[in-house]
């Protein structure tokens, strides 16, 4: 491993790592606040004087600066916050009243290191070949399509709950709308809009399993939209159950790929850490 190599490898571990991020709005696979704590510092060193988007990003574009620094600020306020996710017992709790903003600031801060990752694949290929490494694109791909199906999965989930949260409302008020039903709906929208986005951003993943995944969401947004038709309640989550089936394959699916790209290269990474220290 050279030291290009090296960049790339440290840009890849941030989108990892907000990747990851995504999965502290749920209740699924144990988060702990040593590891919430560690992604927190290296989100917080990436802007410190010698920080990775001090040196990358803010000194080459000196013009937008200010404003990429407010943005990675309102992504820390956003994410790492304990109006948000907090610990007790090393039992975490996440307020899902902020999942909103938790979503849209991890969606803002990934796009800006996945740019970085593009680019540096693009010099690589294009000006420096001897620097390029198919590996090294190969995983920035399977992480992105993993990243969009776990985006997916989170989104289904705070999909299904704001929806039937509507219904409870509606029933309460007898089918009469009113400022919390019209809350509620804005919120939901707002989830919809995401979800069009992460479906739609990905020009590069050619899979079936991942099109079938975006296929079934797409259904459930139109079923529960009313573009479908008139649709029972059961109808409804029948097709959040076959939109959570399919979402959950293709996930499965990525991160078996995944894994077997990301461990020689991960190893490879630390070794060349390990070698640089001794010296």
């Amino acid at each position: 491993m050279d030291k290009f190599k090296h960049t790339q490898m440290v840009t890849y571990l941030y989108l990892k790592n907000l990747r990851e991020m995504l999965e502290y709005s749920t209740n699924g696979r144990k988060k702990t606040k040593q590891d919430y704590d560690t992604k927190k510092k290296i989100f917080e060193q990436a802007i410190a004087e010698k920080g990775f988007l001090t040196e990358m990003v803010f000194k080459s574009n000196p013009d937008q600066a200010e404003k990429l620094k407010e943005t990675y600020e309102d992504f820390l306020y956003d994410v790492f916050n304990e109006r948000v996710i907090t610990f007790e017992d090393n039992q975490m709790n996440f307020d899902d009243a902020m999942k909103m903003n938790f979503f849209k600031s991890i969606f803002q801060v990934r796009e800006l290191f996945f740019s970085i990752a593009l680019s540096q694949i693009r010099f690589a290929k294009n000006d420096k070949k001897e620097n390029y490494d198919a590996d090294v694109e190969n995983l920035i791909f399977k992480e992105d399509a993993l990243y969009r199906t776990v985006f997916m999965l989170v989104l289904h989930i705070a999909i299904r709950d704001q929806f039937l949260e509507f219904v409870k409302e509606m029933n309460n008020s007898k089918g009469n709308q009113n400022p919390q039903t019209n809350f509620i709906t804005n919120i939901l929208s707002e989830y919809l809009r995401m979800a069009s986005g992460i479906m739609n951003g990905n020009q590069g993943i050619n899979d079936s399993d991942f099109e079938e995944a975006k296929h079934r969401l797409k259904t459930t947004i139109d079923a529960i939209t009313g573009r479908l038709g008139k649709k029972t309640l059961q109808d409804q989550e029948n097709y959040f159950v076959a939109a959570r089936e399919a979402i959950d394959k293709a996930l499965v699916k990525f991160e078996k790929e995944w894994y077997e790209i990301y461990t020689p290269l991960v190893k490879e990474t630390l070794e060349f850490e390990k070698n640089i220290q001794q010296k």
